[in-house]
């Protein structure tokens, strides 16, 4: 179990109300956080793919990383999250009973490579390239690596920005980058810390933590991590005896280099990709 203070979900988001004009004093790492919100009569593919193409030819070459988030709601956008940073399998499990998973888009850009991925307001899952290559999956050594879901914490420089498109934007210039990954096969630890260093090389930010799993049941990870991944067909969750036992390597880069921990013993079974087009 994580180890926590219990925090409201908005402090997620508070890191665009503060240091207004710090991006002229200092120079923070080439990351483009933003969230915006749209009415569901623009949330159908062809409108998303376009608003994405957009965001790719101003600012995907002015920055290493970008992830782009569009929700229909503030609602939705609260809900991409858990409600506390000390969770345990009790607590989730509640909170899962209740969930609906809410509509939700997302562009990726690593080193000029582009997908856009949708949950749309059916629950059906569209997976597609932009430019380049899947920015999502990346083979090392004899493992496959797959990013689930990708948060941020700490802020080494913010800037406030207008809205690229709908009522509310952000943009960030993030400290620390928090990888949620699903892997293809038993986690091989130095695969695992080799990919960990190809994230801070490709995003250039030296703090990154990545935690690895073979489904996408990251249940007790901390409240970056949403209840449920919006998408994954992730099918039944597993039973607490299953999810305490099951493989799970964490990994973190820090000043003196990379460190990754393997834990548990039973291999769970990946979850099921989006379609692609």
């Amino acid at each position: 179990m994580r180890t926590g203070v219990c925090i409201a979900l908005a402090a997620i988001w508070a890191f665009s109300a503060a240091f207004a004009g710090a991006q002229a004093q200092s120079q923070g790492p080439p990351v483009l956080m933003n969230s915006i919100i749209v009415p569901e009569s623009e949330f159908s593919v062809p409108q998303l793919e376009a608003r994405f193409r957009e965001v790719i030819a101003k600012q995907g070459s002015e920055f290493r990383l970008v992830r782009v988030e569009v929700f229909t709601s503030e609602q939705a956008r609260l809900n991409s999250a858990k409600y506390g940073s000390d969770v345990t399998y009790e607590n989730w499990a509640e909170w899962y009973r209740d969930y609906k998973i809410p509509p939700e888009a997302e562009l990726l850009v690593i080193s000029g490579n582009a997908a856009m991925r949708v949950r749309d307001l059916s629950g059906h899952l569209t997976f597609r390239v932009l430019a380049g290559s899947d920015p999502y999956t990346s083979h090392v050594g004899q493992s496959e690596f797959h990013i689930l879901h990708l948060a941020a914490s700490d802020s080494a420089a913010l800037a406030s920005t207008q809205p690229l498109h709908g009522k509310s934007g952000e943009q960030r210039y993030v400290l620390t980058l928090h990888f949620y990954v699903v892997a293809g096969s038993v986690v091989r630890e130095q695969d695992a810390e080799a990919f960990t260093e190809l994230l801070r090389h490709l995003s250039q930010v030296d703090e990154i933590s990545v935690l690895i799993r073979r489904d996408p049941w990251f249940i007790t990870a901390d409240l970056y991590f949403p209840i449920v991944s919006p998408f994954a067909i992730a099918g039944d969750p597993p039973t607490r005896e299953e999810y305490e036992h099951s493989q799970e390597c964490s990994c973190r880069t820090r000043a003196a280099g990379t460190t990754c921990v393997v834990y548990g013993d039973i291999v769970s079974v990946p979850a099921s990709r989006p379609r692609r087009e």
